[in-house]
C-alpha cells in the first residue's frame, strides 16, 4: 500500500491507535505472560518454543482483534467499499468483490480514491496485527 500510494502522490495516513481492551482484556494477557515468562524459558526444544511462541503470537492477535471488533472491522470496509463505489452491499465478500473489479478497471483519477479506501483497509489490518507482528510490523520497505 506504500508503494502505491507513493507511486499516486498520496499522503501517508496518520497512525490510528487500537481501542479500548475488550471487557475482559485478562484472558489474552494471561495466556501471554503464562507463556512468555514461565512456558517459552523453560522450553529447551528448538521446534517446541518455536510452536509456543507461535501461540503467543496468536494470542496477541486474538486480543487485539477483539479489542478493535472483528464486526466493526468488516462494517468499516463496507463502508469505504460503499463510499467509493456509490453502491450498498450486504456483506463483506460483495464489497470486496466490487473493489477487486474497480481495481481491475481503475486509471488515472480514480486509482487515486481506489488507493485511498485501499489505504484505509489496510491500516485497519496493519493496526490488529501489529502487536503480533513485532518489529516487522512496522518496517518500511524502499523500492
Amino acid at each position: 500500500m506504500r508503494a502505491l500510494a507513493e507511486r499516486h502522490q498520496l499522503a501517508e495516513l496518520p497512525e490510528a491507535p487500537l481501542p479500548e481492551a475488550p471487557p475482559e482484556p485478562y484472558v489474552h494477557d494471561y495466556v501471554l505472560h503464562t507463556l512468555e515468562q514461565v512456558v517459552l524459558p523453560a522450553l529447551g526444544d528448538p521446534y517446541v518454543r518455536d510452536r509456543a511462541q507461535g501461540v503467543a503470537t496468536l494470542s496477541r492477535y486474538l486480543r487485539d482483534r477483539a479489542a478493535y471488533g472483528a464486526k466493526r472491522l468488516r462494517r468499516e470496509d463496507i463502508e469505504d467499499a460503499e463510499r467509493l463505489t456509490g453502491q450498498r452491499f450486504a456483506s463483506h465478500a460483495l464489497a470486496r468483490a466490487a473493489l477487486c473489479e474497480l481495481a481491475r478497471s481503475a486509471s488515472g483519477p480514480a486509482s487515486r480514491g481506489l488507493i485511498g479506501c485501499l489505504q484505509r483497509i489496510n491500516q485497519r489490518r496493519q493496526l490488529v496485527w501489529r502487536a503480533a507482528m513485532g518489529p516487522m510490523a512496522d518496517r518500511r520497505l524502499q523500492y
